[in-house]
């Protein structure tokens, strides 16, 4: 599992801050941080995990315990809210991990029906089953009905060269990623999305708008990008107040509470 890190992210000055106060070892025990969220905090929320924690997968020298996640905490790579650790500004700068569990679970259905469509067919075999889904043909196969009475595993290289991997038609090229684009207005069906999940979709709007003028974040679909911040604030609000669904006049978080604060 992968995060993104931005190409000046070594001259950036809260990480010379870090080296200068803690040595250039703590800058390695930061990315152990962020590794450890990637693979499995994908929200960038830390709950659960206590300093010591933290100390402990960045790999801290006991010698020094408790000044790692102090400074963490000073410079603003971590945030605090009650007894619970996030890392700052995770959301806007991993959306794509945020989305993982939701994308996953998209790809895996898609593929099962795939996969299901073309077992039910009469006639089906192994070499039908492989020019459907290439990639995960040696994965899948011995799971299929139509493979019930041979688990031979296909090489797709010695297979058919027309049924080979390269061969497979590419995807649509995927959409560039682009900051606030200027024209962006609040449309009926966002207003309306807003609406049915209790919020001021106005107000939302403008801190969704003046957020992403301030920290330029990039996304390839900003309709989508407002409908998660949507969500992101509902469920801020309702951890914060300790409710199911909350109600229509609980105040909503605003965008440094929920995005951490400005730098």
């Amino acid at each position: 599992m992968d995060f993104r890190m931005t190409d000046d992210f070594a001259d950036h000055p809260k990480v010379e801050r870090l080296a200068r106060t803690l040595g250039d070892g703590a800058v390695r025990s930061l990315l152990r941080v962020w590794g450890y969220a990637a693979r499995n905090r994908p929200d960038g929320r830390l709950t659960g995990l206590s300093d010591d924690d933290i100390e402990g997968i960045a790999r801290w020298s006991t010698r020094r315990k408790g000044r790692f996640t102090a400074v963490l905490l000073d410079l603003r790579f971590l945030e605090r809210n009650g007894a619970d650790l996030f890392i700052h500004d995770w959301l806007q700068h991993q959306p794509y991990l945020a989305d993982r569990e939701f994308r996953t679970a998209r790809a895996t259905k898609a593929a099962r029906t795939r996969w299901n469509r073309h077992a039910k067919n009469p006639g089906t075999d192994e070499a039908t089953l492989l020019a459907a889904c290439p990639e995960h043909a040696t994965g899948m196969l011995s799971a299929s009905p139509s493979n019930a009475q041979s688990n031979a595993r296909i090489d797709p290289d010695r297979s058919d060269p027309s049924l080979r991997r390269e061969s497979a038609p590419k995807g649509r090229k995927r959409k560039p990623e682009t900051t606030w684009p200027e024209g962006f207005v609040l449309t009926d069906d966002l207003r309306a999305y807003a609406v049915k999940h209790k919020c001021d979709a106005d107000h939302e709007f403008e801190k969704f708008r003046l957020h992403a003028i301030d920290k330029s974040p990039t996304h390839t679909n900003w309709s989508v990008a407002f409908q998660r911040w949507i969500q992101n604030a509902v469920s801020y609000r309702e951890e914060r107040n300790g409710q199911g669904k909350g109600n229509a006049g609980t105040a909503m978080p605003t965008a440094e509470e929920y995005w951490g604060r400005q730098k």
